[in-house]
């Protein structure tokens, strides 16, 4: 028969899950400083209501502002009026749209 115990030793269980955590720990640290910050994106004026509302306690009235003015037209932007000359059938599924 063998000298060698039939089990692990009872340091060798903890020390291989402490280094498994402290591997996985600087591989997630690492990964987290590699990522690009992302810009923070834009809500528009009925997400923002609709935020409000979502938010707002029981009884109270939630604070809606105006909506903001559209942004004016790219310069060179024929208008979808334009389009319609040749594609007609597409320009009256869109019709209703805002």
């Amino acid at each position: 028969m063998s000298d060698r115990p039939s089990h692990p030793p009872g340091w060798l269980i903890p020390l291989t899950v402490g280094s498994l955590f402290l591997i996985a720990l600087a591989a997630w640290w690492l990964f987290q400083e590699s990522l690009p910050e992302l810009p923070k994106k834009a809500v528009s004026p009925a997400g923002a209501a609709a935020a409000a509302v979502a938010t707002s306690r029981a009884g109270e009235t939630p604070e809606v502002s105006a909506p903001e003015k559209p942004l004016p037209v790219a310069e060179g932007y024929a208008g979808s009026r334009a389009c319609t000359v040749c594609h007609s059938e597409i320009a009256a599924q869109f019709s209703g749209h805002t």
